[in-house]
């Protein structure tokens, strides 16, 4: 494995990546991207694909909107419908007679 295959395992390893997408929430411009190429290779990551690189920030990116998005994206599940209560068999009292008088 050459070292630019290495360090491009290790960034990707990283907090790295992420904590540039959520600084810049999810997005950036052509030069907060080049300012961050040369931060890595600040860091030690060098030589380094570039284009490699590009490729993890949109997977952080992804991730990053998904986990924003939380549960709004998902289906809902069909709430359970409770079961109808069965009617209690009413017992019919019995009937009082009145008492015949003689």
């Amino acid at each position: 494995m050459s070292t630019a295959e290495t360090n491009l395992q290790k960034l990707a390893k990283s907090c790295i990546p992420m904590n540039f997408v959520k600084k810049n929430k999810g997005e950036w411009d052509h030069q907060k991207w080049l300012d961050f190429c040369e931060s890595i290779k600040v860091k030690g990551y060098d030589p380094v694909n570039l284009d490699e690189v590009g490729l993890i920030l949109e997977n952080k990116k992804s991730e990053y909107f998904a986990k924003a998005c939380g549960d709004c994206c998902k289906p809902k599940k069909a709430a359970k419908k409770a079961a109808p209560k069965k009617a209690a068999a009413k017992k019919a009292a019995p009937k009082k007679t009145a008492a015949k008088k003689k």
